[in-house]
């Protein structure tokens, strides 16, 4: 499996593709719920691309443009959107 992080150029693939979807943590207090994705994607042996819309380097600045620019990309190059919905309004709003 090969995972793509928003801090990562896009590269052309010929793999199967999911994309995650859903609400990203806002502050270091909230832990993220896509390193379990990936982990579950792992044991069930999915062997494709997974476009994960949060960077690897959190401390580095980066432009909201590139982000939105980046996820559209994953987004249309995915093969599947695969979307994780909590409705925790207090520390995952998933609107």
């Amino acid at each position: 499996m090969k995972v793509l992080h928003s801090d990562e150029s896009h590269y052309h693939h010929t793999l199967y593709s999911i994309f995650l979807v859903g609400p990203t943590p806002r502050n270091g207090a909230v832990p993220s719920w896509r390193p379990q994705a990936l982990e579950i994607l792992e044991k069930l042996g999915f062997d494709g691309l997974v476009y994960v819309p949060e960077r690897k380097d959190w401390k580095s600045q980066f432009d909201y443009m590139d982000q939105v620019e980046w996820e559209y990309a994953g987004i249309s190059a995915a093969t599947f959107i695969v979307a994780w919905v909590p409705r925790n309004l207090e520390n995952m709003l998933g609107l």
